[in-house]
């Protein structure tokens, strides 16, 4: 969390909102990705494209960009965002108008160093990523620095399967607890591996 008094205040609002993703959990068919926005990610695209059609309930953007009305609708809306692309995806919606957002979704960044923060000088260091708290994000997947496409797909692709697999209905799988396994995925695990990390509160799946 970037500080304490963010932490206080974000639990002193959430416990306010009963449909909050931290005390219903994360539907699993609520989900919306965008995969492959700039057309320059062929082998990410092969790898999730026909995954992500054979969930029937999500939504989503492949092989071009998104507007920002459906960027927005996305995080206001849904429970889980997956980007697959370049950098944060601040290219399709800026730090400001993020930043005044409600977002309630589970958001994971899958671009090169997009949970980076910078120092400059004497000040706090900042990083885009810091918007979605602003907007009210509870949870972040980002990475913190550059990582190879084929590598992070391997980490995504065993994340999603093992996290979002149908389960009991009993089962509430949080996302921490599936991290290890998808770094252990990767072909370099203590590189690439290690560069997604998780900011915020833990999240879990909704029971079915």
């Amino acid at each position: 969390m970037p500080s304490l008094y963010h932490l206080h205040s974000q639990l002193s609002y959430l416990a306010t909102q009963k449909s909050s993703i931290l005390h219903t959990g994360i539907d699993r068919k609520k989900v919306f990705y965008v995969l492959n926005p700039d057309s320059n990610l062929a082998s990410t695209q092969e790898t999730f494209q026909d995954w992500f059609f054979r969930e029937e309930s999500w939504e989503g953007i492949i092989d071009k960009k998104p507007t920002k009305a459906e960027y927005t609708e996305a995080l206001q809306h849904k429970d889980l965002f997956l980007y697959c692309g370049h950098g944060t995806g601040g290219a399709y919606l800026g730090g400001s108008d993020l930043a005044s957002l409600e977002c309630r979704v589970a958001t994971i960044l899958m671009g090169c160093s997009s949970g980076k923060l910078e120092a400059t000088g004497h000040l706090e260091a900042m990083g885009f990523m810091l918007n979605y708290f602003m907007a009210g994000c509870p949870c972040m997947l980002p990475n913190l620095w550059d990582v190879t496409d084929k590598d992070i797909d391997r980490f995504l692709a065993c994340l999603l399967s093992s996290w979002l697999s149908e389960q009991p209905a009993t089962d509430q799988r949080k996302l921490l607890d599936v991290i290890s396994k998808a770094r252990a995925a990767c072909r370099l695990p203590h590189l690439i591996g290690a560069a997604p990390v998780v900011y915020g509160f833990p999240v879990f799946l909704k029971p079915s």
